[in-house]
């Protein structure tokens, strides 16, 4: 599988091929569309053939929360190259504790955090030393470029050039090692080490495109303009080098997410007395955004997974992989978030809970029930994956393709038989 993927021109990533490891007969379901049950693994760094123990290298990719990006965790972090664009789980407290890193990173890796700071890869990943430190064809540690700063860098920035100093540029644009953001889930020695919380952002990136990349970077390093939360973050910063535009999707996720808290609160305030028009202002307030914005992030996941299907960037099994996850997100959390908030009134004037309970409620359902279903997605494709049949894909195949014959020989299908799992040139 994946034997011709890596003969895209310009091509630098390694290949790692996504395989199905199995598939049914096909079963009919009209006269267009058959279904098949295929089995789907993620790719080792030699390829996925005989050597069925080999440690994975990358992930099965998954959604950004833009609903339009797809990341992939690396495993291995020599598949990461110059001008990549990565993500890891957003530390505030970065550097004050390696466990509270590590709390972090492995939240972000289980997407309990869906909060993620960028960077752009600044050298090639060639190896990771004995110690764990992944190392430049120099042998020196890899560099990255990001907007950041640290509690205790902005300490000493304060005390080097003023407490001002945080109001007018608070997060610098800066290359530091890659190893500030490096947890390993593996044993000591270099074969061993398992990278655990980095996420790359599925582009196709090209060797001069790369170096543009580069380039961009190193001007912006000698001159660069003030960091902005909601203008100018790392996220904008990182889409922008790798891109050409400068979005921040965390940025209207959190102003959504704020207004909404504030909408619930209002609504939860109708609960004050019974009366058929308070219960309706309840109901409009506090239950509708959740059903909405449930509904529109399986619409917005729809649309754009649909797009890279037709445009030959996404194959047939990674297509239904990541639809199939969204949809079932969409059931389980919009089940798990509106059931207990339809039900509050009856439950808070029946004295069963009281007003703090109603609050706690509105404020954090759909929060909670989108935690839970990351973990427990995250756990049964962790445990499908390393199991003999893969993770199970239900294909849906019709006669009438929207996909100018699947894609399945295109070099840049991310498929579950034959495309690039790798992510940087997928």
């Amino acid at each position: 599988a994946g034997a011709g993927a890596g003969s895209s021109a310009g091509s630098s990533s390694p290949i790692v091929p996504l395989t199905r490891s199995w598939s049914t007969s096909s079963i009919p379901m009209d006269e267009d569309v058959t279904a098949m049950m295929a089995g789907l693994k993620y790719g080792v760094k030699g390829g996925y053939d005989d050597d069925q123990s080999s440690l994975p290298a990358v992930a099965i990719p998954t959604m950004y929360i833009d609903d339009a990006h797809l990341i992939q965790e690396i495993y291995d972090l020599t598949q990461l190259k110059h001008g990549d664009h990565c993500v890891v789980g957003l530390n505030p407290i970065r550097k004050v504790h390696p466990w509270i890193d590590a709390v972090f990173m492995w939240a972000g890796s289980w997407e309990i955090l869906r909060l993620y700071h960028h960077f752009i890869v600044y050298d090639d990943v060639v190896s990771v030393s004995n110690d764990g430190i992944a190392l430049n064809a120099q042998g020196t540690p890899a560099m990255i470029v990001e907007y950041s700063n640290t509690p205790i860098g902005a300490i000493k920035q304060v005390f080097r050039r003023g407490p001002l100093s945080l109001y007018s540029d608070p997060a610098p644009f800066q290359k530091i090692e890659l190893n500030d953001y490096q947890v390993w889930s593996g044993g000591r020695g270099a074969s061993t080490h398992r990278s655990s919380g980095v996420y790359r952002v599925m582009q196709s990136l090209s060797d001069s495109h790369r170096q543009r990349i580069i380039e961009s970077a190193s001007s912006q390093l000698t001159s660069h303009e003030p960091y902005s939360f909601t203008f100018l973050n790392c996220e904008h910063a990182a889409f922008e080098l790798s891109s050409q535009r400068s979005v921040s999707p965390q940025v209207p996720m959190l102003t959504w997410n704020l207004l909404s808290f504030i909408i619930r609160l209002c609504g939860v305030a109708c609960l004050q007395r019974r009366h058929y028009f308070l219960m309706f202002s309840y109901h409009l307030f506090a239950v509708v955004p959740i059903a909405l914005q449930t509904a529109i992030h399986l619409i917005r996941c729809t649309v754009h997974l649909t797009e890279l299907r037709v445009s030959n960037t996404l194959g047939d099994a990674l297509y239904h992989h990541l639809l199939s996850k969204e949809f079932c997100r969409a059931v389980f959390v919009g089940i798990g978030s509106i059931m207990p908030m339809a039900m509050l009134p009856a439950l808070f004037h029946g004295g069963t809970i009281g007003w703090r309970h109603c609050i706690a409620i509105a404020s954090f359902s759909y929060f909670i029930a989108n935690i839970v279903y990351s973990v427990l997605a995250k756990v049964t494709v962790y445990m499908s994956q390393h199991s003999s049949w893969g993770v199970p894909v239900v294909i849906f195949v019709s006669d009438k393709s929207v996909c100018g014959g699947g894609g399945g020989g295109s070099p840049a299908v991310v498929d579950g038989d034959g495309g690039d799992g790798g992510g940087g040139d997928g």
